[in-house]
């Protein structure tokens, strides 16, 4: 199948072994999960709260961890490539 081929690609093309990327595309798919459950939820709230007149701030806890984790997968990501070239 396509997607089997297509996971050997940065590995292949970097001569790596493809267990880093593995953890990688693990930690990308947990916070798009992650992101996917937070945004249904908060669209849920937040229609209760316009139905009630009222005020839904964003949790900054929520956003904080979610920024933070996008940023640590994103640095791991251009490490593991440069000391992988």
């Amino acid at each position: 199948m396509f997607h089997h081929g297509l996971r050997r690609v940065a590995p292949d093309a970097l001569n790596a072994p493809p267990a880093p990327y593995v953890i990688l595309g693990c930690g990308y798919a947990v916070l798009a999960l992650g992101l996917l459950i937070f945004g249904a939820l908060r669209q849920r709230d937040l229609a209760r709260a316009v139905q009630r007149g009222e005020a839904s701030p964003l949790p900054l806890p929520m956003v904080a961890g979610f920024t933070i984790g996008g940023v640590a997968l994103s640095v791991m990501t251009v490490v593991l490539v440069l000391f992988q070239t």
